[in-house]
């Protein structure tokens, strides 16, 4: 940290005489204590840095992939296309209508999908051998909250089907809403684009 301040002073005064050579102008008005300069260039570069490191990390993590920054904020993605045309998903669906539309009455739905094709599954396994799968779909809500801005919601259903079985419904894991953005409107034009 000390080999670092002490560049950034051989470099401002280097400037600062090379500046003072160049010109035989007037002497400024306003004169600056070397410290103070130090001291504003050093608050600039750590604040840099800072936030270098901080947009760094957001785009390491794993929390925020596949969704979306704005402002500062990150949202889920805006699905508005039906994927899974299997015979469940009209009652599926339907679960997902029914629990926003009792957690948000007032809030105009525009769409409902299930933006994947099949089940997303996981192998379980017992030991070294695979006992069943883990089987997960996610269904999306988006709705307008009057002219204020809109309503995201994502909803889980998951299922365990043992090997050779037909697929059990997790009751704990079936229709419960996972995640929920309120999105400011400027927000939404933001994500449309």
């Amino acid at each position: 940290m000390k080999r670092v301040l002490f560049v950034l002073s051989v470099a401002l005064l280097a400037g600062l005489s090379a500046q003072a050579q160049k010109t035989n102008a007037a002497p400024v008005k306003e004169k600056k204590n070397v410290g103070t300069v130090l001291s504003n260039i050093w608050k600039k570069t750590r604040d840099g840095v800072a936030g270098t490191a901080t947009d760094l990390a957001d785009k390491l993590t794993r929390s925020h992939r596949g969704e979306h920054k704005v402002g500062g904020t990150y949202y889920m993605p805006l699905y508005d296309t039906n994927l899974y045309k299997e015979a469940d998903g009209i009652e599926i669906r339907q679960l997902c209508m029914d629990s926003f539309v009792k957690t948000y009455p007032k809030a105009e739905v525009l769409s409902c999908v299930i933006p994947q094709q099949q089940w997303l599954s996981e192998p379980v396994k017992k030991g070294e051998q695979i006992v069943g799968y883990l089987q997960t779909l996610y269904c999306y809500i988006i709705a307008r909250d009057g002219s204020d801005g809109y309503i995201n919601s994502k909803f889980g259903f998951q299922r365990y089907k043992a090997v050779g079985l037909q697929p059990q419904v997790i009751s704990d894991h079936w229709g419960e809403m996972v995640r929920t953005d309120i999105i400011p409107r400027a927000d939404y034009e933001e994500l449309i684009r």
